[in-house]
Protein backbone atom coordinates (compact mmCIF):
# COMPACT_ATOMS: atom_id res chain seq x y z
CA UNK A 1 0.00 0.00 0.00
CA UNK A 2 0.98 3.71 -0.89
CA UNK A 3 1.30 6.09 2.02
CA UNK A 4 -2.24 7.81 0.39
CA UNK A 5 -3.94 4.72 0.38
CA UNK A 6 -3.02 4.24 4.24
CA UNK A 7 -4.43 7.24 5.01
CA UNK A 8 -7.65 7.14 2.73
CA UNK A 9 -8.19 3.96 4.16
CA UNK A 10 -7.94 5.44 8.32
CA UNK A 11 -10.15 8.05 7.18
CA UNK A 12 -12.42 5.87 6.29
CA UNK A 13 -12.12 3.81 8.82
CA UNK A 14 -12.62 6.91 11.76
CA UNK A 15 -15.66 7.85 10.05
CA UNK A 16 -17.46 4.36 10.39
CA UNK A 17 -15.82 3.92 13.85
CA UNK A 18 -17.93 7.70 14.75
CA UNK A 19 -21.02 6.51 13.27
CA UNK A 20 -20.53 3.25 15.91
CA UNK A 21 -19.80 5.75 18.47
CA UNK A 22 -22.82 7.65 17.90
CA UNK A 23 -24.87 4.40 18.09
CA UNK A 24 -23.23 3.83 21.46
CA UNK A 25 -23.82 7.40 22.45
CA UNK A 26 -27.25 7.17 22.00
CA UNK A 27 -27.69 4.73 24.21
CA UNK A 28 -27.96 1.74 21.94
CA UNK A 29 -24.75 -0.57 22.66
CA UNK A 30 -24.55 -4.08 21.80
CA UNK A 31 -21.75 -6.75 21.77
CA UNK A 32 -21.52 -6.74 17.98
CA UNK A 33 -21.17 -2.91 17.59
CA UNK A 34 -18.51 -2.92 20.38
CA UNK A 35 -16.01 -5.65 18.41
CA UNK A 36 -17.07 -3.52 15.28
CA UNK A 37 -15.36 -0.46 16.93
CA UNK A 38 -12.88 -2.57 18.53
CA UNK A 39 -11.74 -4.22 14.88
CA UNK A 40 -11.92 -0.81 13.34
CA UNK A 41 -9.11 0.02 15.81
CA UNK A 42 -7.13 -1.97 15.52
CA UNK A 43 -6.97 -1.94 12.05
CA UNK A 44 -6.15 1.75 12.36
CA UNK A 45 -3.34 0.40 14.97
CA UNK A 46 -2.37 -1.67 11.85
CA UNK A 47 -2.48 0.39 9.64
CA UNK A 48 -0.14 3.40 11.30
CA UNK A 49 2.27 0.42 12.18
CA UNK A 50 2.59 -0.28 8.07
CA UNK A 51 3.24 3.26 7.72
CA UNK A 52 5.78 3.79 9.91
CA UNK A 53 7.49 0.37 8.64
CA UNK A 54 7.42 1.96 5.07
CA UNK A 55 8.88 5.34 5.89
CA UNK A 56 11.73 3.02 7.30
CA UNK A 57 12.15 1.30 4.15
CA UNK A 58 12.40 4.64 2.05
CA UNK A 59 16.70 5.28 2.37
Amino acid sequence: MTFDEIDNRIKKLIERHKKFYQICKNGKETPIIRKKMMSIAAEISWLLEEKRRLRSDIP
